[in-house]
C-alpha cells in the first residue's frame, strides 16, 4: 500500500511536494476524534509546544487527507493555490495563536464529504523534527435516529405506553362488530403517536 509523504526540501528555497512512499509497518494511531453536524463549523485540534514563540516566516504547516490538500501555510501566510476545491473558502487557521503553537484548523459549513482522517504536519525550516498528528472527523446529518442514549429510550417507552393506552381506549369505546373500521382508526392513531418518535431534529 502507499500513501503520501509531503516533504521535499531544497535550499535556499523551500518547496513542498507530495510523493508516494511506503507506509511504515506500524500503523498510525489517531490522536483524537472530532464530531460535527452538517452545516456547522468544527475545529480540528493540532498543537506543538515550542520553547519560545514560533517563527512563522520559517514555518510550514500542512493539513491533508491522503494526497488531498486541505490547507497549506508557509512563509508566514496561507498558500492555497493547490487546495482541493472541496475546501475552497471553508478553512482557516488561528493566525494570532500560531506563534504560541496552536496549529488547529477550522472548517466551516461542514459537509458529509468532509468525513475523513486528517493529518496535521508542522515543521520549522531549520529543524529536522516534524510534528505530526492524525485527527478523525465524523460528520452526521442533523436528522439522527432517536434510539441513542438512555433518556431517548425512556421517552420512547413512555410514549409507546401512552399510545397503547389510547388504542385500548379506542377498543373499549368502539366495541362493535365493525372490526375493519376499528383497525383503520387504531392504525391511524398508532401512526400518529409513533411516527414522531422515529426521527427528530437536533
Amino acid at each position: 500500500p502507499s500513501s503520501s509523504r509531503i516533504f521535499s526540501w531544497s535550499s535556499p528555497v523551500l518547496t513542498f511536494l507530495p510523493f508516494s512512499a511506503r507506509l511504515p509497518t506500524k500503523p498510525e494511531l489517531l490522536d483524537t476524534t472530532c464530531h460535527a453536524f452538517v452545516g456547522e463549523s468544527v475545529v480540528l485540534p493540532c498543537s506543538t509546544a515550542p520553547p519560545g514563540e514560533l517563527s512563522l516566516s520559517n514555518s510550514m504547516l500542512y493539513w491533508q487527507i491522503g494526497m488531498k490538500i486541505v490547507h497549506f501555510f508557509q512563509k508566514g501566510q496561507d498558500s492555497l493555490k493547490a487546495q482541493d476545491k472541496q475546501f475552497h473558502g471553508r478553512t482557516s487557521l488561528f493566525l494570532d495563536q500560531m506563534k504560541h503553537g496552536n496549529l488547529s484548523l477550522r472548517i466551516s459549513n461542514v459537509q458529509l464529504e468532509d468525513n475523513a482522517e486528517y493529518i496535521c504536519i508542522y515543521k520549522q525550516v531549520e529543524d529536522h523534527h516534524t510534528k505530526k498528528s492524525k485527527i478523525k472527523l465524523n460528520v452526521s446529518s442533523k436528522i439522527s435516529f432517536l434510539f441513542r442514549g438512555r433518556a431517548p429510550f425512556l421517552a420512547i417507552l413512555l410514549s409507546v405506553s401512552f399510545c397503547s393506552f389510547l388504542l385500548l381506549e379506542e377498543y373499549v369505546r368502539k366495541k362493535n362488530p365493525f372490526l375493519l373500521s376499528f383497525r383503520t382508526s387504531a392504525v391511524l392513531k398508532a401512526r400518529h403517536c409513533l411516527f414522531p418518535l422515529l426521527f427528530r431534529r437536533h
